[in-house]
């Protein structure tokens, strides 16, 4: 939102649900699990945070080991594994319920 905060909106009423805990400052990348329970941001600290979108928990802060912003998220099919890609190449596949990192990639185009 305008105030560098993220947000949980109702679809149904447009109210402001939740602020997640440790959402403040640019965020540049979101993504949605497929059951819509998780919600993954990757922000301006270089981190991605996921948090359960009912409560408004943190469940990790997780660190892609870039220099740059994490841009690009997106979950897979079953919810158990998030990918996160940041500048310079770098791409991070992380175990969603330990937070592990499973698959390192670093690439330039």
């Amino acid at each position: 939102s305008g105030d560098k905060t993220v947000r949980i909106w109702s679809m149904d009423s447009g109210e402001t649900l939740h602020i997640p805990e440790g959402a403040r400052g640019q965020s540049w990348g979101g993504a949605w699990s497929a059951d819509g329970a998780l919600l993954a941001v990757g922000a301006g600290d270089r981190m991605v945070r996921i948090w359960n979108a009912d409560a408004g928990d943190l469940l990790h802060t997780l660190s892609c080991e870039s220099n740059s912003w994490v841009r690009s998220l997106s979950f897979s099919p079953g919810g158990q594994y998030l990918a996160a890609g940041a500048g310079g190449g770098t791409l991070r596949v992380f175990n969603v319920a330990s937070g592990a990192v499973v698959q390192r990639a670093n690439r330039r185009h």
